[in-house]
C-alpha cells in the first residue's frame, strides 16, 4: 500500500523532519502470502506458537493469535 502526498508537507520526527512534495509516494505496507502451515513454521522460527486462527470462508485471510514459547 502507498500513501501519496496531496500537497507539500513536513513530517516532524523526534530527531529530525522530512519534507514531502505534492505527489511524493511513501510505501507503507507489503503484503506477503503464506499458507497456514507455512506461517506456523515461520512463527516457530521466531520463538512463537500459533494458539488460535480465524479465517475467512476461503482461507484467503487470517488473523492469528501467537504466544511466546
Amino acid at each position: 500500500m502507498n500513501l501519496i502526498a496531496g500537497e507539500r508537507m513536513k513530517a516532524r520526527l523526534p530527531q529530525s523532519s522530512v519534507q514531502f512534495e505534492e505527489g511524493d509516494v511513501i510505501r507503507t505496507e507489503y503484503s506477503h502470502k503464506h499458507t497456514l502451515d507455512g506461517f506456523s513454521s515461520f512463527a516457530s522460527e521466531a520463538g512463537l506458537e500459533v494458539e488460535q486462527v480465524w479465517t475467512d470462508d476461503r482461507n484467503w485471510f487470517s488473523v492469528q493469535l501467537l504466544i511466546a514459547r
